[in-house]
């Protein structure tokens, strides 16, 4: 046998988890008769998938369904010689998970104390912002939040976040295949149990009263 008999993956993006088409073929000479090289058309090809399914040639291309398969060749001459080999193939789902997020999730900062220091944050787990991610093909995934080129399973939130929404991100990874997708959200985040201090680079505008009880001018205190 002269053709790969190397395990072979074939993706198929069918958005309802459908069978795939797939090439499997293969290749052998000979020169058993008279010393001369015969090709496939003088060599007797057969071949069985999956253990039950039997076929003639040297072509199984066809549409087989998701999943793992095996396809066993035999190949003999004119002499009587048999040879065989095993070929695994796969046909994968790649069609990226689908990300679902929970929209405008209301999250209140609360006062924490991280490793002795009491401070004020809100942190907001992957799960919560998930909203029922799924991939239609059962193919397994994970989801997680990205923060410039760190992956994390966690956001954390401070009163530095204060003000408009904060948008958000969660990115779903299939672990078969490594397709990503993400969608996107918003987290609405208030101080309503905390007291966050005031911003210290704001400017603050007002009239100083001195000692003489005389107006000064207008200055403005930073």
């Amino acid at each position: 046998i002269t053709g790969s008999c190397d395990s072979i993956v074939q993706c198929t993006f069918d958005p309802d988890c459908g069978p795939g088409f797939i090439s499997l073929t293969n290749s052998a000479v000979d020169t058993c008769a008279s010393g001369l090289t015969l090709d496939n058309d003088l060599l007797v090809w057969t071949y069985v998938i999956d253990g039950v399914t039997n076929g003639t040639g040297n072509d199984a291309s066809g549409v087989y369904a998701l999943g793992q398969h095996t396809i066993d060749w035999f190949v003999s001459d004119q002499c009587g010689n048999i040879v065989s080999c095993t070929q695994e193939f796969e046909i994968r789902s790649c069609k990226p998970p689908t990300p679902v997020c929970v929209h405008g999730l209301n999250v209140p900062l609360q006062n924490m104390n991280i490793n002795g220091v009491d401070t004020i944050l809100a942190m907001v787990p992957k799960d919560v912002i998930n909203g029922g991610t799924f991939h239609s093909c059962m193919n397994p995934f994970e989801t997680f939040f990205r923060i410039g080129m760190v992956e994390t399973d966690t956001l954390v939130l401070s009163c530095a976040d204060l003000g408009a929404p904060v948008p958000v991100r969660l990115f779903v990874r299939d672990l078969t295949t490594g397709a990503t997708d993400f969608c996107e959200t918003h987290i609405n985040l208030s101080d309503t149990l905390v007291n966050c201090p005031p911003d210290l680079n704001e400017l603050i505008f007002g009239k100083i009263i001195r000692k003489t009880s005389h107006l000064s001018k207008t200055e403005t205190v930073i």
